[in-house]
């Protein structure tokens, strides 16, 4: 049974180019928060990154904002919202 959804920023959500969200992100994210946990996992700046989530208005139970993605990354958000891999798109 899926419980959680884990976006990225940029080129999932956010154009990289202009740094502008994607018609219907916030729509995709709100429906999601619906019926699931919702994460987002980036990389970048914490604190840009960070003040640019908050700034868009998208809500997460959860931001992790790294240097790299690495699957500990991912362990360790999956942990921060109690589920499991496989209970996760």
């Amino acid at each position: 049974m899926l419980k959680a959804i884990v976006f990225d920023w940029n080129g999932t959500l956010c154009d990289k180019e202009t740094g502008e969200l994607y018609p219907g992100a916030r729509k995709v994210v709100a429906t999601a928060r619906e019926r699931h946990k919702v994460a987002l996992l980036s990389r970048g700046d914490p604190e840009k990154r960070k003040a640019k989530v908050e700034a868009s208005g998208l809500r997460f139970d959860a931001v992790h904002v790294v240097e790299e993605k690495r699957p500990e990354e991912l362990t360790l958000l999956l942990a921060e919202l109690n589920v499991k891999p496989e209970e996760t798109l």
